[in-house]
């Protein structure tokens, strides 16, 4: 409550940390590239349930230099499994752009958050026997969160919130190429 009261400390913290964090980041490499594996949980679609699913992630990053701030292109390809009479085996496809904020950088270990726009593609079949038919296309967002271990071994939780279809909370491990701290 003191700070409320007293707006002009709170600034004075502020332009204390803003360097400090830009301190940390400024020794960072430029690019990196994240090869991740993990699992999906569709979320409930139509009063259907969801099986656990798989996902496969590739992500180039640009790490901004003198700041906490990276861009990055990820795209995805998932599988999930909705439980109907016959099953309904849907694979997607993802495209979006993605932006972290990495508040706390260790020497070990990074923490981050971040937030993505994009698109979904979906191919769906009524069983695996049958093939694969374009069920449609949905914009996406993606916040997450997550740890960097080492500079290159990587977790996140995503959820992907999809306009108009299913929904997915997903949970990868991946290995970072470049990226680090600058020798």
């Amino acid at each position: 409550m003191l700070y409320l009261r007293q707006p002009g400390k709170v600034l004075l913290l502020l332009f204390c940390l803003v360097p400090a964090l830009r301190a940390t980041a400024q020794n960072i490499k430029p690019f990196e590239f994240e090869v991740a594996l993990g699992f999906n949980q569709g979320m409930k679609y139509q009063g259907v349930n969801a099986d656990l699913g798989t996902m496969l992630v590739f992500e180039p990053r640009f790490n901004i230099p003198n700041s906490a701030i990276d861009v990055g292109i990820q795209s995805s390809l998932g599988y999930i499994a909705y439980q109907r009479e016959e099953a309904d085996y849907i694979h997607f496809n993802t495209f979006a752009i993605f932006c972290d904020y990495n508040w706390r950088n260790w020497k070990r270990m990074s923490l981050f958050a971040g937030f993505g726009l994009g698109l979904d593609n979906r191919l769906s079949s009524p069983d695996l026997d049958s093939g694969f038919t374009v069920s449609g296309q949905s914009a996406l967002t993606v916040p997450r969160i997550g740890a960097e271990f080492f500079q290159h071994i990587r977790i996140s939780a995503e959820y992907g919130l999809k306009i108009q279809a299913y929904s997915y909370l997903g949970l990868t491990v991946g290995v970072v190429f470049g990226g680090g701290y600058k020798k």
